[in-house]
């Protein structure tokens, strides 16, 4: 029986020169941050290019489930980083009734609206997240991950999973996703904890270096 799993996001990216993406987890609002460093001059000006804080209209993200099962991902006042809102992956039909959880062989991904790297050269992703998983035993079961889409052509889109900066994923890779993606990627690592990890019972930052990702026409994240 899976007990709750909770994922909040505040999200940002930052335009640098031609981009970087940063956040700031408590602000609810688009703004820009001018840096001067000699060394870096295309580093003069980070700018966010999108954000989001989960507060109003969330229709441009696009939820899927590979398994063809139902989609749970909803945004949600429960337990909230900021703001009234988060974005949670639960049902209130499985575990406590009072928080909410998720069932056995559920496979949910939820996508960002398309962005634009074609002329980037540099980007970061940032968001808070809280997570508590039902722990198996070191096999590697449940867990939660963050994939990048990117490509020119958005119908034949590489699928990566991309390394945190920090916190690092706990495990190197899931017996679940194995089984579900086989050998589409090498490995599939993934944040994994049921109490033990400090994203178990507060907020973490994660942090994600996209700049390999950066000069294509479409990423989804």
């Amino acid at each position: 029986m899976k007990v709750r799993t909770w994922f909040v996001f505040t999200l940002a990216m930052l335009l640098v020169a031609s981009v970087a993406m940063a956040s700031s987890p408590v602000m609810q609002k688009r703004t820009s941050v001018r840096t001067d460093n000699a060394q870096t001059p295309t580093r003069e000006l980070d700018t966010i290019v999108w954000e989001e804080d989960f507060e109003g209209d969330v229709s441009d993200w696009v939820q899927v489930s590979p398994e063809i099962q139902s989609t749970y991902w909803q945004t949600d006042d429960w337990m909230p980083n900021s703001g009234n809102n988060s974005w949670r992956c639960f049902d209130y039909g499985f575990g406590d009734p009072a928080t909410g959880g998720y069932a056995d062989d559920w496979l949910q991904f939820m996508l960002t609206p398309s962005l634009d790297f074609a002329n980037a050269s540099a980007a970061e992703l940032t968001f808070e997240f809280r997570a508590y998983l039902e722990g198996d035993g070191g096999v590697g079961w449940d867990g939660a991950n963050v994939w990048v889409m990117y490509g020119n052509d958005p119908q034949n889109l590489t699928k990566v999973i991309a390394i945190p900066t920090s916190p690092a994923y706990t495990y190197q890779t899931s017996t679940a996703f194995d089984i579900w993606f086989g050998d589409l990627l090498e490995a599939y690592p993934i944040w994994e904890g049921e109490g033990d990890q400090p994203f178990c019972t507060t907020y973490q930052t994660a942090t994600f270096d996209l700049s390999m990702y950066t000069g294509y026409t479409y990423m989804f994240v």
